[in-house]
C-alpha cells in the first residue's frame, strides 16, 4: 500500500485509470477504520489522503466517498455498542427507576417555598429572579457516592484504546478537513454542521463581510450579499454598465445528510439520559467521543468562529437612535435553498441536543482540561445559554488572561483621602489609559499606616461603590419600582461633569470584575441588559416605573379602540420643570396609535424611556466599561449572571465558607474555631490584611466583645481591637 499510494500521491496530476485507483485508495481508508494501525500509520494515511485530494475532482470525490462509507460502517458499529450499554443499564442498574422518580435539580431550583431555599443552595443552584430559571453556581452536590464506579461488560468496547467510537471520531475529523480544503479551493460555503476545527473554520469564514449587532447568546455575522448590492448600486450611480453577476458557488451538502446515521444519534441521546442518573459522576465520559462526533456533524461550520472583538461603533450599536434593519433576502438557487434547509435542520437538532443534555455537557466541560474555545465543544462559545455559570465564568477568566498574555502588569499607587474617595480616585485615574487601569491598584489612604496586601483594595471598592450612588453627584437614583436597585438618573446633566464621571464609573465597575472583586451595588435589569447588548423589553419597565408598566400591560391586554385613548407616537419629557414633546418616530406626534400598531408604540416608548432618555449617559458608561472588558466577552452572561459577577450572592452559604476557609496554626476543630474557648495565644485581633486572627482571651465574653468590635467598627480603616 505504501509504495503504490505514495508514488501516486507525489504526482496526483498524472493519475490514470480511476478503476485502478479505487483499490489503492481503499487501502489507505481502511488504515483509518481497521483499528489495527499505529498512531504514526494513521497520521501518515491522513496526510496521504489530504495530499491526494488536492488532485483532480474525480480523485477527491472518490476519496470522500470511501471515507463516508467507512464512517457509516463505524457509526453503525458504535450504535450497536451504545445500544448494548443502554440495555445493560436497564437490566443491571435498578437505581435508575428510583432516581428518575426523585425531583431533579431543576425542579428543586424552581421551588419557591422557604424550606427549599436552603436545599437549592446545597445543590449550588439559585433561582433567576428575572426569569425564574435555575442558575448553576457550582456543580450539583446531589448525594452521589464518589466511591461508586460503574463497571459493565459493554463498556470495554467503548473505552478501549482502539474503540470504534474513537476511530469514528478520527475519520470524521479527516472528512471535515477534506471538506474544508475542497470548499476553500472552490470558494464554496460549507453548510454542513461541525465541519471544521476552529482554524479551518476561520479560513472558510474569511469571505464574511462584517459583524452586525451581537445578541446575548449568538454572534451575528452580516451577509456579503449586502456589500455586493451596495457595490452594484454605486456602479449604477456612476453611470457604469452593470457587470454580469458571477454565479454563486453551490454549497456543499450537509454532512449529516451524507452520513445518514439518525439511529446512532437517537441511541446516544437515550444512553446519555440513563448515564446522567448513575451514581458514577464520571460515567458520562464513556461516551464523550460520540458526543464530540455529534457536535462535529451537526454544529454549523460558521458557528466555530470565535467571538470577535468589535469596533466602538459596533459595541454601542444597541443604544443607537436607529436600530439596523435586517438585510433583504438575496436570490438563491434551489441547491442553496436546499442547503439552507439542511443547515437549519442541523442547527435545530444541535440546539435541541444541547438543551436536552445540558447537565451532561456541563459535566464533561468541568472535567475537561482543555479551554472551551480550543476544544471540540468550541461551538458552545456562541450558544452560552446551555452553559452553567461556573463554566461561563471559567471561560471568561481564561479569555481575559489571554487578552493580556505577554503584557507586564505593574503596581499603580492610588492615593486617596478617606472622606473623599470618589473625587480623589477620579482625579488620580480618569486620565489613565485602559492599559494602565489593568495594572494592580495599590491603595494608599492618606494619613493611615495600613499596607495594602489586598484588604485595602477590597475596602476601596466597597467605599467607592457606595460613593457612586451619592445623591450629590446625581449619577444614579433608586428605581421607583422596587426602591432597592439603581438606574441612571435622567437628570444627571445638572452635574456639568456627569459624562466624564459616567465613563469613570464604567471603568470602576469593569475593573472590579477584572480584579474578581465584588461591589455592594445592584442595578435594574435594563441596566444589565445595556451592558450585555440586549434590547430592552416592556417587561423591564416594571422595575423602573411600575405605574407606567401597569398602563402598558392594560393597553396590550385590551382593544385600544374600546379604551378611548388618544395616543400618538410621541411622549412627554420634563426637564427642569419644562415639558417637551418628543417623537418616537419621524412625525410621530401626527401618527395615531391603533390596535394594529400598538405593539410598535409599546416597543418605541420603552426604548425611549429606558434608552433614549439616557443615551448620552449610557454611551459614556459603556465606553468606560468596554475599555476594560470587551463586549464580546461580557455578553456570554445573562442579566442575573452579570449581577452575580458584579455583586455576588445575596446570601452567604456557610457550608461553602467553611469549605474554602484556610486555617493557619489552627484546625477546623480547634477550640477557638469550634466554640471560642480560650487558648494560649496572644491578645491582638486584626483584620487589616483581609484576614481574621483569633488569639486567646481570658473569657468567652471577652472574645465575643472583641470579635464584634473588629467586625463592626474595624470594617473600614486601619485599626486594632
Amino acid at each position: 500500500m505504501s509504495a503504490g499510494v505514495r508514488d501516486l500521491a507525489d504526482r496526483p496530476e498524472q493519475l490514470g485509470d480511476l478503476s485502478q485507483m479505487e483499490p489503492l485508495l481503499g487501502r489507505a481508508v481502511r488504515v483509518l477504520t481497521s483499528k489495527s494501525c499505529s498512531e504514526e500509520g494513521m497520521d501518515d494515511a491522513t496526510k496521504l489522503l489530504v495530499h491526494i485530494s488536492s488532485g483532480p475532482p474525480q480523485i477527491s470525490n472518490m476519496v470522500m466517498d470511501l471515507l463516508l462509507e467507512g464512517a457509516r460502517t463505524l457509526g453503525r458499529t458504535v450504535c450497536e455498542h451504545i445500544e448494548r450499554l443502554r440495555g445493560e443499564l436497564d437490566t443491571t442498574c435498578p437505581w435508575l427507576e428510583a432516581i428518575a422518580e426523585e425531583p431533579t435539580d431543576l425542579e428543586l431550583a424552581a421551588a419557591t417555598s422557604e424550606s427549599r431555599t436552603a436545599e437549592r443552595m446545597d445543590h449550588g443552584v439559585i433561582q433567576n429572579r428575572y426569569t425564574n430559571e435555575n442558575i448553576v453556581i457550582n456543580p450539583s452536590k446531589r448525594l452521589k457516592s464518589s466511591a461508586v464506579e460503574l463497571r459493565l461488560p459493554s463498556m470495554n468496547a467503548l473505552t478501549s484504546k482502539g474503540s470504534s467510537q474513537q476511530f469514528f471520531l478520527r475519520i470524521l475529523k479527516v472528512i471535515i478537513q477534506l471538506r474544508n480544503s475542497a470548499a476553500a479551493k472552490a470558494g464554496k460555503p460549507v453548510t454542513a454542521a461541525g465541519g471544521a476545527p476552529r482554524a479551518a473554520a476561520a479560513e472558510s469564514t474569511e469571505a464574511v463581510a462584517g459583524t452586525a449587532s451581537q445578541s446575548h447568546s449568538d454572534v451575528a455575522v452580516a451577509s456579503t450579499t449586502a456589500g455586493a448590492a451596495a457595490a452594484s448600486t454605486a456602479a449604477e450611480d456612476d453611470g457604469e454598465p452593470e457587470a454580469e453577476p458571477e454565479p454563486e458557488p453551490e454549497p456543499l451538502p450537509a454532512l449529516s445528510r451524507l452520513l445518514e446515521l439518525p439511529q446512532l444519534w437517537e441511541t446516544l441521546s437515550q444512553c446519555l439520559r440513563a448515564l446522567e442518573h448513575t451514581p458514577d459522576q464520571h460515567a458520562v465520559l464513556i461516551l464523550q467521543p460520540a458526543v464530540e462526533a455529534f457536535f462535529l456533524v451537526h454544529a454549523a461550520a460558521e458557528e466555530h468562529t470565535k467571538r470577535q472583538p468589535q469596533t466602538r461603533q459596533e459595541q454601542l450599536a444597541h443604544i443607537a437612535d436607529s436600530q439596523p434593519l435586517s438585510p433583504l433576502p438575496s436570490s438563491s438557487s434551489e441547491l442553496q435553498a436546499s442547503a439552507k434547509r439542511d443547515e437549519d435542520d442541523d442547527t435545530r437538532k444541535f440546539v435541541q441536543f444541547a438543551e436536552q443534555h445540558r447537565t451532561v455537557l456541563n459535566q464533561i466541560l468541568r472535567q475537561s482540561g482543555t479551554h472551551l474555545s480550543d476544544g471540540p465543544f468550541s461551538v458552545l462559545v456562541n450558544h452560552t445559554r446551555v452553559l452553567d455559570f461556573d463554566i461561563k465564568r471559567r471561560f471568561f477568566r481564561t479569555e481575559l488572561e489571554r487578552l493580556d498574555e505577554g503584557l507586564r502588569r505593574e503596581d499603580l499607587a492610588v492615593h486617596v483621602r478617606r472622606a473623599h474617595v470618589f473625587e480623589d480616585s477620579y482625579r488620580e485615574l480618569h486620565r489613565r489609559t485602559p492599559e494602565e487601569w489593568k495594572n494592580r491598584f495599590y491603595i494608599v489612604f492618606e494619613g493611615e499606616e495600613g499596607q495594602d496586601a489586598g484588604g485595602l483594595l477590597r475596602e476601596w471598592y466597597i467605599i467607592i461603590s457606595r460613593d457612586i450612588f451619592n445623591p450629590m453627584y446625581a449619577l444614579f437614583c433608586t428605581s421607583p419600582g422596587d426602591r432597592v436597585t439603581y438606574m441612571i438618573h435622567h437628570m444627571s446633566h445638572c452635574n456639568s461633569n456627569h459624562l466624564s464621571y459616567f465613563k469613570f464609573v464604567g471603568r470602576v465597575i469593569a475593573k472590579a470584575i477584572y480584579d474578581n472583586k465584588l461591589l455592594d451595588c445592584y442595578f435594574t435589569r435594563s441596566f444589565y441588559k445595556h451592558i450585555l447588548g440586549i434590547s430592552v423589553k416592556y417587561t423591564d419597565m416594571e422595575a423602573e416605573d411600575y405605574e407606567f408598566y401597569k398602563g402598558l400591560v392594560y393597553l396590550i391586554e385590551n382593544d385600544i379602540s374600546e379604551l378611548g385613548y388618544d395616543l400618538t407616537f410621541s411622549t412627554d419629557v420634563q426637564e427642569f420643570g419644562v415639558n417637551e414633546v418628543r417623537d418616537l418616530k419621524p412625525r410621530g406626534r401626527h401618527i395615531k396609535v391603533t390596535e394594529e400598531n400598538k405593539m410598535e408604540y409599546v416597543r418605541l416608548v420603552c426604548q425611549m424611556k429606558m434608552t433614549g432618555a439616557i443615551q448620552k449617559q449610557l454611551k459614556a458608561f459603556l465606553e468606560g466599561f468596554y475599555d476594560i472588558i470587551p463586549k464580546h466577552l461580557i455578553s456570554v452572561f445573562n442579566e442575573q449572571e452579570l449581577e452575580l459577577l458584579v455583586s455576588g450572592l445575596p446570601t452567604i452559604d456557610l457550608d461553602d465558607l467553611k469549605a474554602n476557609t484556610e486555617y493557619h496554626k489552627y484546625q477546623p476543630n480547634s477550640l477557638q474555631v469550634s466554640d471560642g474557648r480560650p487558648g494560649q495565644l496572644g491578645s491582638v485581633l486584626t483584620n487589616v490584611f483581609n484576614q481574621l486572627d483569633l488569639p486567646a482571651f481570658e473569657t468567652y465574653d471577652k472574645l465575643r466583645e472583641n470579635l464584634l468590635k473588629a467586625v463592626q467598627e474595624c470594617s473600614e480603616g486601619f485599626g486594632f481591637a
